[in-house]
């Protein structure tokens, strides 16, 4: 290894002085045919190099909702970097619920409230007296829906915050829909449950709706989000178009951050989740 050490000489009056201001290392490798030697790559490099050559090319509509909104502002603000014209689905009653909602209309972004719905197993229910379950009544659910909604004045839509049990309630998706239907909002089935019945029910009623197809960051690696990605947009040129959902989380952010050029050159249209409805 060489050592350099790089500064300046200042002269004061009959004297001098010498400061260092950088000091750099060089190491020489001396068997580079071993891989095992070699300085590897930083994820960020790697990402860099790989963006800059040929992608995969893919033709199709692909729409990401992002949810639960409303923890964290790092990993929203990420996003919204990124230039892509994702959808945001917020949860009422964060400590940046209302935060996430401006930032996100200032970017001509699509805000949306993500509904407590209760999942199957009760117990792993996030969101305590804000969730809508089956066993309310009609009048109950409807105040919460209500109330939800009038906290994020502005969203465009709604999707259900897990929801594996109410989606597939009648009772209950009629009492949310009948709502969404009178503010003429849409809904989004984020399909935490194959026997859902909202978007028929949907339809049905009147309001514009769309499911989810996948879920990219069920994983938080960071790669294993990536070809997730790639399965989505494998899928949108099968079927024409596809909605998928992730989360307002650190690796998935740094994942749209690092390989958001490499997407945006695959062919890919990227398209606002409105864009999906039927």
């Amino acid at each position: 290894a060489y050592k350099a050490e790089i500064g300046i000489k200042v002269k004061a009056g009959a004297g001098s002085k010498s400061f260092v201001t950088d000091t750099v290392i060089f190491f020489h490798n001396s068997n580079l045919t071993k891989q095992d030697k070699d300085v590897k790559d930083l994820p960020e490099q790697k990402a860099e190099e790989e963006q800059q050559g040929t992608v995969r090319q893919f033709r199709g509509k692909v729409a990401i909702v992002i949810d639960d909104c409303g923890y964290d502002m790092a990993p929203v603000r990420k996003l919204l970097n990124t230039g892509l014209p994702f959808s945001y689905a917020i949860l009422p009653y964060k400590q940046y619920s209302s935060d996430v909602l401006e930032m996100v209309k200032a970017k001509g972004c699509v805000p949306m409230l993500h509904l407590p719905m209760e999942p199957i197993d009760r117990s792993a229910m996030s969101e305590g007296a804000a969730t809508i379950c089956t066993d309310l009544s009609a009048a109950e659910k409807l105040s919460l829906t209500r109330r939800a909604l009038n906290s994020l004045p502005g969203v465009m839509g709604v999707n259900n915050h897990q929801g594996s049990k109410a989606t597939a309630d009648k009772d209950t998706m009629r009492v949310v829909l009948q709502e969404l239907r009178r503010q003429n909002l849409f809904f989004v089935d984020s399909r935490t449950n194959s026997a859902s019945v909202a978007r028929n029910m949907a339809q049905q009623l009147g309001v514009s709706t769309a499911r989810n197809d996948i879920f990219l960051d069920n994983s938080s690696d960071v790669q294993a989000i990536r070809q997730q990605i790639y399965k989505a947009f494998a899928m949108a040129e099968r079927n024409g178009s596809v909605i998928a959902i992730c989360h307002a989380r650190p690796n998935t952010a740094k994942c749209w951050e690092m390989y958001a050029a490499e997407f945006k050159r695959t062919g890919i249209t990227f398209v606002p989740v409105t864009e999906l409805l039927y």
